[in-house]
């Protein structure tokens, strides 16, 4: 999401950041044709909300009370928390898995500067 308005939480935020990290999922799934990493649906929809919801939105919380760089939480975290959550979870190789946490990242990124500002224009609040 755009970095000036993922300084604070609102509703509209809140909404595009979960569709982008189901969108991010979504794309995952379908990418296993790609990738062929054939990893579980419902492990992939764990981290993708983790990873790709939470963390954003616990890093929005957490810099109201600690001065952390906007794009930090808002980009970083998700990705570390991806690889992180990837190591633990996921039973494949080291690439595998480095790959299905790129894709899911860049689609997440993508989302969040591209749909993002236009549900923030539905959604005023």
């Amino acid at each position: 999401m755009p970095l000036e308005i993922m300084a604070f939480l609102s509703f509209a935020a809140i909404i595009a950041t979960l569709l982008s990290s189901l969108v991010a999922f979504v794309a995952l799934v379908i990418s296993d044709k790609f990738i062929a990493h054939g990893i579980e649906a419902k492990k992939l929809l764990i981290i993708s909300i983790v990873a790709l919801f939470v963390a954003p939105l616990a890093g929005s919380l957490l810099s109201s009370y600690v001065l952390i760089p906007l794009y930090i939480h808002a980009y970083l975290l998700p990705l570390a928390i991806w690889i992180i959550l990837g190591e633990i979870l996921l039973s494949e190789d080291r690439m595998t898995k480095l790959k299905v946490a790129a894709v899911g990242w860049v689609v997440y990124l993508l989302l969040s500067l591209t749909v993002a500002p236009y549900v923030f224009a539905l959604i005023p609040f």
